[in-house]
């Protein structure tokens, strides 16, 4: 492509003086600055930059996500903050190890699940690439301490956001200008060598392990990790009303952190990162119904009922 349009310039340049020669330069970077534009406008304005996200993340072995998630962890310092041998973080293991039992097999492989409960008092919790999950001691003592099922439907979401892979698609769709350029010369990473296209985007994504924490996932992503969360909590035989649950106790909080300030501060996070509780209340209350079927399924047959769909 480089050859390509370096060969057209050069007929296009050739028996023009040099006035002329910078005057059809100056057209075609403007011409290309246009072009630019208008693909930036269209990117982020339509469905179509997720769209090409999840082609380039389709070309990225799942196994990478673990490394680039591990890195996050540490970069962002997720793990120095960790409580371990609580009443927390044995709720938040147990019920994240049933729900990751139940998943398709095909995304169980090469991903490395881990629960963890972090010593954060505001709400919200974290699924970094690969499997790390984390759940801040604020969201499980929200407005009185969330429920078993409230607790597996959270977790559930959050394993949505894994299996769906989000977090990669988020930065992808942060760096795709630059990843296209990339692509084209044969050396996304900026070593000057060129490297295998899967290898040239993981080698990108890897700088920006600490961009994770700074990213929310859009109105999409969080629809997708919700529906998956339904189908994840039926497979392992646990009702989806826990999931709802939460997110109208949320709403509730959420209308009355308006009147104060320590509410704002808790629940800062989590709206910045989770957005749109309203709406994906509304969308959760049809799907509920279909999971409350697979789930009845699901307990009488056990693991020999099959899901329609086969995955997440």
């Amino acid at each position: 492509l480089g050859l390509g349009l370096g060969l057209a310039m050069a007929a296009i340049f050739d028996g023009l003086n040099e006035k002329d020669a910078a005057r059809e330069r100056k057209k075609i970077k403007l011409y290309l600055l246009l072009g630019v534009v208008a693909f930036v406008a269209l990117f982020y304005a339509t469905p179509m930059g997720g769209a090409i996200a999840g082609i380039i993340v389709d070309q990225i072995p799942r196994k990478h996500d673990v490394e680039l998630g591990r890195k996050a962890a540490m970069e962002l310092g997720l793990d120095r903050n960790v409580i371990n041998m609580s009443q927390y973080s044995a709720r938040v293991e147990q019920q994240g190890e049933r729900l990751v039992a139940s998943l398709p097999a095909s995304y169980r492989k090469d991903m490395d699940f881990t629960f963890a409960v972090v010593n954060d008092a505001s709400v919200n919790a974290v699924a970094l690439p690969g499997g790390k999950i984390y759940v801040n001691r604020g969201l499980l003592a929200m407005d009185g301490g969330i429920s078993t099922a409230e607790l597996a439907g959270v977790l559930a979401h959050e394993i949505g956001h894994v299996v769906k892979r989000h977090s990669m698609k988020a930065l992808v769709k942060e760096r795709i200008l630059s990843l296209l350029i990339g692509f084209v010369s044969g050396d996304a990473d900026g070593d000057g060598e060129r490297e295998a296209f899967g290898e040239e985007v993981l080698g990108s994504l890897l700088k920006l392990g600490d961009r994770l924490g700074a990213l929310a996932f859009s109105r999409a992503n969080e629809f997708e990790a919700d529906a998956a969360a339904l189908e994840a909590l039926a497979r392992a035989g646990i009702g989806p009303e826990g999931l709802l649950s939460f997110f109208r106790r949320l709403l509730d909080l959420e209308a009355s952190a308006g009147g104060g300030s320590r509410g704002r501060s808790m629940l800062g996070e989590w709206e910045r990162t989770h957005p749109y509780t309203e709406a994906r209340i509304e969308a959760l209350q049809s799907g509920v119904q279909d999971a409350k079927a697979h789930y009845s399924k699901r307990k009488r047959f056990g693991e020999n009922y099959r899901f329609p769909d086969g995955e997440l």
